[in-house]
């Protein structure tokens, strides 16, 4: 009799712990089915605005919803076609995230009883022949800037710093100052493009499908400007294209230094406090004072001597950031003297570099009116826009294309530096040290 109550017993503890193990493998499965469904995507780069975005709901955030790698696959699938309701729920199973949300977010809409894109996706066939088109359009638009070279070289000869070739110069002015910062101003107030995004609500502009070899390929696009505005009026900026990870120059060098401020290790309640003055050191030990020798430098070649008794820097640390503008390309010793080798615009630049400016504005305005109906009509049935979506929304994407196109062609007509050249140390971007009196309306 014991020996039969033993047995059930082991039996009974047996079913106990059968019974548990299913229930784990069960609660596994789904807490595995609940991260499967959670998963990150890397499908689509998003450009999108959201001043609020931790006061929104996870439902409600665009952010959050665009980074789910079923949100991106379902975006790219309703890319393809209208999908009906059926499908959008299937395909939103244990996302946390409803029909009603997308819709009310902004990434689809319903259309003939059926949803399709609310705003603008370009799949990998659209960033191939929006590529295609924008060259064709960059082509011609290269071509009557290279037809009127002549009087571009007339207006930069009045440059004083003949050591810095004039295909540079026309690089930084027109590449950049005009096709890039004035190209923007004038889109802007031509209507092409909408001014500003909503402050209060998220605005998405456009995403790509990152698997499309137009979007990994960069190289010689040059569209890029990476800026700093200082307190003393001058500014650094770097341009050129995005196929390079660093540009060893300024304001990318400060922003690393500033990132690596922000990542030290202390007590949180310093921590703030020590990226304050790390930003002040940074600031007013490095980067202020670099920008006093580049404009000392501007009026033309200065000994140490001469550059400690104008910056004010004291020996030691002049020594450094000389020795630092020398290894980065931004200027030369010839015997005891310093010199520039990247363009360097003052307040006495102002008037050429305006007449310039103006000539291009001209120019780039007239060709807008010209080709923005030609260009819309030939956008209009990409995925990205064929369901509604107005070019107006991601026109500072295509005109980036197009400008950047234009700035490779005439790099290869050999109007403009070329950032690629056998002689340059660093690749792919071109330094610019200058006055914000010189542009101040274009930024």
């Amino acid at each position: 009799m014991c020996r039969m109550k033993t047995q059930r017993c082991k039996r009974d503890l047996g079913k106990t712990l059968w019974k548990i193990m299913l229930l784990g493998i069960v609660f596994c499965a789904m807490a595995l089915g609940h991260l499967q469904a959670q998963k990150r995507g890397n499908l689509l780069s998003v450009s999108l605005d959201i001043p609020e975005s931790d006061s929104l709901p996870k439902s409600r955030n665009p952010e959050y919803a665009l980074s789910l790698l079923k949100i991106q696959q379902l975006l790219l699938d309703v890319a393809q076609s209208p999908k009906d309701h059926a499908f959008i729920e299937e395909s939103l199973e244990e996302t946390g995230i409803s029909v009603e949300d997308l819709l009310a977010i902004g990434l689809l809409r319903e259309q003939d009883n059926r949803f399709v894109l609310g705003f603008s996706l370009f799949t990998q066939d659209d960033q191939r022949r929006l590529r295609e088109i924008c060259k064709n359009f960059a082509e011609n638009l290269a071509e009557i800037y290279y037809k009127r070279h002549a009087e571009y070289q007339d207006i930069l000869d009045a440059y004083p710093l003949k050591r810095i070739d004039t295909s540079a110069l026309a690089y930084v002015l027109i590449g950049c100052f005009s096709l890039d910062w004035d190209g923007l101003r004038i889109t802007r107030d031509l209507g092409y493009r909408p001014s500003t995004p909503p402050k209060n609500a998220p605005f998405i502009g456009w995403a790509d499908d990152k698997r499309a070899k137009e979007f990994r390929e960069k190289k010689g696009l040059y569209w890029g400007s990476h800026n700093e505005y200082l307190d003393n009026g001058v500014a650094f900026t770097t341009f050129g294209d995005h196929a390079s990870p660093l540009r060893y120059g300024f304001p990318d060098i400060a922003w690393q230094m500033a990132r690596s401020i922000r990542l030290l290790r202390a007590p949180e309640e310093v921590q703030s406090v020590l990226a304050r003055v790390g930003r002040r050191a940074l600031y007013g030990e490095i980067l202020v004072p670099l920008g006093d020798i580049m404009m000392e430098l501007r009026n033309g070649k200065k000994n140490e001597a001469e550059l400690r008794e104008t910056t004010r820097v004291e020996p030691n640390q002049l020594k450094d950031l000389l020795a630092i503008l020398e290894d980065l390309e931004y200027i030369r010793k010839v015997s005891d003297s310093y010199e520039a080798m990247i363009p360097v615009f003052s307040p006495a630049d102002t008037e050429f570099i305006h007449s310039l400016i103006m000539m291009s504005h001209e120019m780039l305005t007239s060709w807008l009116k010209q080709n923005f109906v030609r260009l819309k009509a030939q956008l209009s049935d990409l995925s990205a826009y064929k369901y509604g979506q107005p070019l107006e929304a991601t026109f500072y994407k295509i005109w980036h294309e197009i400008f950047g196109a234009a700035n490779r062609i005439l790099v290869e007509k050999g109007m403009f530096f070329d950032p690629y050249g056998e002689s340059r140390k660093h690749k792919g971007y071109l330094p610019v040290v200058w006055h914000m009196s010189v542009a101040r309306d274009l930024r």
